[in-house]
């Protein structure tokens, strides 16, 4: 309900949300919802009124390249994989960078994390597993047959994930 809040205030106002041109699917938490952008954005939005909390990178000139994937947030920390082939792990309610993790390709499908271990695909063809709280790599799945696009899912122990 209020991401098609967000979605009718984005068509109908001029307020601040109307100048985000989102990409990613929202992640609503506790009145605040984050959404990476095409321009290679991440924005928190107050849930709200619209309005612009923080923006990553904070630098205008700065981009990481598109977020396609939906962020995913735990406790304190947003994770965020972007085009640019990097992960980001936020501060959730000021947007700075906590730790970053480079993959070898753009990052295109969202990260998962289940139990304190973040996974995420690339298109250089990896499943990287990391330690959520510091990014610290555990493993690395290395025989995909293409790009890895997709998110990640965890099942019973198991990581399903699909590849071009």
């Amino acid at each position: 309900m209020l991401s098609l809040g967000l979605l009718l205030l984005a068509g109908c106002t001029g307020s601040n949300i109307g100048a985000v041109s989102g990409w990613s699917a929202l992640a609503p938490a506790g009145g605040t919802v984050y959404v990476g952008t095409i321009e290679g954005e991440v924005v928190a939005l107050d849930g709200q009124t619209g309005d612009v909390k923080w923006r990553f990178p904070s630098d205008p000139k700065e981009r990481i390249g598109g977020v396609y994937g939906q962020p995913v947030l735990q406790g304190q920390l947003l994770y965020v994989g972007a085009y640019n082939g990097k992960l980001y792990a936020l501060d959730k309610d000021t947007g700075a960078k906590q730790w970053q993790f480079d993959t070898r390709g753009p990052i295109v499908g969202g990260p998962s994390i289940a139990d304190g271990t973040l996974l995420v695909g690339s298109s250089d063809g990896l499943l990287y597993a990391l330690k959520a709280e510091d990014g610290t790599r555990l493993w690395t799945f290395k025989k995909a047959e293409g790009k890895i696009w997709s998110t990640p899912v965890v099942q019973g122990g198991n990581v399903y994930f699909g590849s071009m």
